[in-house]
């Protein structure tokens, strides 16, 4: 049986709470401790049910050793929650972005590099059916060589809570939105980034404070790949899904576009939707990580990855100039 913590109720552990439902047996819930002391104790009885409640982190890692803590604390939280739990080679499921500066990235990768532990960002892009799909067809050539991409994410705003009108508590767009893009880019191109100039504007952002609410990049990528994405949080209430996601793969055979849950394919026999499957979800391919299990979809380094570069992409949007990987 696989112990597991909770540590806060601010990030998306949905697919954990799928996880568990779906594998009567396997998961035990040892503790919990909520991101402030305002989380309604009905609420997280509802979703956890009755289980060992902490007011102290560091007690919970300490006397409930899981074996993987799942965080999702406040953004600025995430680094120093992760570190110690690595120190204690306890397994990180964390909510991205992993740092919010390069500072608290190069003290979480020192820390990951010293422990037995593995530590995963709930990068779920990667496991969303349509994505899944089409990294899967590039994988087999459907479009010959990749030569070009663009990604975009739009979210619905609403009124977001305090920690998101403060850099110093949120990090960015480009490291809460845009970290997705950058991952799928990545991981679907196979290539790496070797230099980005980005913008951000938190321009007519509904009065959340320091909120970038749009946010492009334009990359360089190894094997002379050319990718930019955008994001945005100006999608309209009425729209039908609180996010748009979309991704375009340019390459010398053919092109494939996801959009709207889904994964077409042009090529010279025409035009045709791919079918769209994915083999599980972010947590259980974390967990499959932590087993030493063969066919892993995130790795721990890939995600240090896409959380370094998103931070650096982010560096460039503040200082409005290009920055070399």
């Amino acid at each position: 049986m696989i112990r597991l913590c909770i540590a806060g109720t601010s990030g998306h552990y949905e697919s954990v709470l799928e996880t568990i439902d779906a594998n009567p047996g396997r998961y035990e819930l040892v503790g919990f401790i909520p991101s402030d002391a305002s989380v309604d104790a009905v609420e997280h009885e509802r979703l956890f049910g009755i289980l060992p409640h902490f007011e102290n982190y560091e007690e919970m890692l300490n006397e409930a050793s899981p074996d993987i803590v799942v965080v999702c604390s406040y953004n600025h939280l995430h680094a120093e929650m992760a570190i110690k739990a690595l120190e204690r080679d306890i397994n990180v499921y964390c909510e991205k972005p992993l740092t919010i500066n390069l500072e608290d990235y190069y003290a979480l990768e020192a820390a990951y590099k010293a422990s037995k532990a593995k530590v995963g960002a709930m990068l779920e892009c990667r496991f969303s059916p349509d994505f899944y799909s089409a990294y899967t067809a590039v994988k087999n050539g459907a479009v010959g060589k990749v030569r070009m991409l663009d990604a975009r994410k739009s979210y619905k705003l609403g009124t977001r809570p305090w920690h998101y009108h403060k850099r110093k508590t949120y990090g960015s767009t480009i490291c809460w939105v845009g970290i997705h893009l950058i991952d799928l880019l990545y991981w679907i191109s196979g290539e790496r980034f070797t230099d980005v100039f980005a913008r951000h504007s938190a321009l007519d952002n509904f009065r959340h404070g320091e909120l970038e609410s749009t946010a492009t990049a334009s990359f360089s990528m190894t094997g002379g790949v050319l990718a930019s994405m955008t994001c945005d949080y100006y999608r309209p209430g009425g729209a039908p899904t609180h996010g748009d996601d979309r991704i375009r793969i340019v390459g010398t055979q053919g092109i494939i576009e996801v959009m709207n849950d889904k994964c077409t394919l042009i090529d010279l026999n025409g035009q045709r939707d791919l079918p769209c499957t994915s083999p599980h979800n972010c947590f259980e391919d974390f967990v499959r990580l932590t087993q030493n299990e063969p066919d892993i979809i995130l790795s721990s380094e890939d995600s240090l990855y896409a959380t370094k570069v998103a931070l650096q992409v982010c560096s460039s949007a503040d200082t409005e100039s290009l920055v070399r990987f």
